[in-house]
């Protein structure tokens, strides 16, 4: 996997980034001043619809290689088997799980607030999860049957 482009280094990057913004996004969510609540649940809304955004290229993305090669859904959007580098998928997937740890334990601390909203950025860990593996992920040519 050492061949991959600049860019994959960059979308883990990104991952990482976003990780460390949805936890210091979701601390502010956490203290009491409005302004701060303001800014926390700003910043996880837009981390949310890019998480869509970038879904949804990750599929469009995936649909297009799937006319020469064999792709599955596993391993496009969960990186199943050996379709990528395992210490990427790893680094994919701790960052989801702390996105998903963060927001769960924001909204458990918070119920019923605008602060819950954190529960909503994890879409975009899967999002980045997907668009790795469909833009790098290494699949087996289709075979054309007669």
């Amino acid at each position: 996997m050492s061949d991959l482009p600049r860019a994959a280094g960059t979308l883990l990057r990104i991952a990482v980034l976003v990780t460390a913004l949805h936890l210091i996004s979701s601390g502010l969510g956490l203290l009491d001043a409005a302004t701060a609540l303001t800014i926390s649940v700003s910043i996880n809304v837009v981390l949310f619809l890019v998480g869509a955004v970038v879904f949804t290229v990750a599929f469009v993305l995936a649909a297009g290689r799937s006319r020469d090669e064999e792709l599955w859904f596993g391993g496009v959007f969960f990186l199943t088997g050996e379709v990528v580098a395992a210490s990427h998928r790893r680094l994919l997937f701790i960052c989801l799980g702390v996105q998903v740890v963060v927001g769960l334990t924001v909204a458990a601390l918070r119920p019923f607030t605008a602060a819950a909203f954190a529960v909503l950025v994890p879409l975009l860990g899967l999002g980045l999860i997907a668009l790795y593996g469909a833009r790098y992920g290494r699949f087996p040519a289709r075979t054309v049957q007669s």
